[in-house]
């Protein structure tokens, strides 16, 4: 799949939503989205982490309450062998219209629903859902693609799963 082929799919997420005939398409569109984002791994350093070049040519890294210092050739190698970049994540930072986009994600993130576990099979791929989730917050540009109002609701939807969950839920608290 190229860039063209997923701009299709992002157009068509936009345009057939618009049509009660065709809304149905959109959804299967958003399925193939997810399922193709399922593809890339997530970035283990994002902007959320920062990363400094120090004077002697050393990187910092900081990394969920990690500091770590690694060379500019270890970041080199990290990048080529595996990290690579996200043209979903970067497609979508570049669009101008993601309404339908994102409210079929908070619909199916508030429903609890991955249209992508269909099957009962081991390794259990991630929840499509939640990776797409992160990734978008990875970026400053697809980060800012959520209104503020869609945060809220993001906010209150992650609180009312936390309180639901019973206090032995080792799974659910780790998550």
């Amino acid at each position: 799949m190229n860039e063209s082929f997923l701009l299709l799919l992002l157009d068509g997420i936009e345009h057939y939503n618009e049509h009660p005939d065709t809304e149905q398409l959109a959804e299967l569109y958003l399925t193939l989205v997810l399922a193709f984002n399922l593809q890339y791994t997530t970035p283990s350093f994002s902007c959320v982490s920062p990363t400094t070049t120090l004077s002697n040519g050393m990187e910092a890294v900081g990394e969920e309450g990690k500091t770590g210092v690694r060379t500019t050739e270890e970041t080199k190698l990290s990048k080529a062998e595996g990290d690579m970049e996200n043209v979903l994540i970067r497609l979508l930072g570049q669009r101008e219209h993601t309404k339908h986009f994102t409210e079929k994600l908070l619909l199916l993130f508030n429903r609890e629903e991955d249209p992508l576990a269909m099957f009962e099979h081991e390794p259990r791929p991630p929840n499509s859902i939640l990776k797409m989730m992160r990734d978008m917050y990875s970026t400053r540009a697809t980060a800012s693609i959520f209104y503020t109002n869609d945060e809220r609701v993001v906010c209150d939807i992650i609180i009312r799963q936390l309180t639901d969950l019973p206090a032995d839920d080792k799974v659910g608290i780790k998550q």
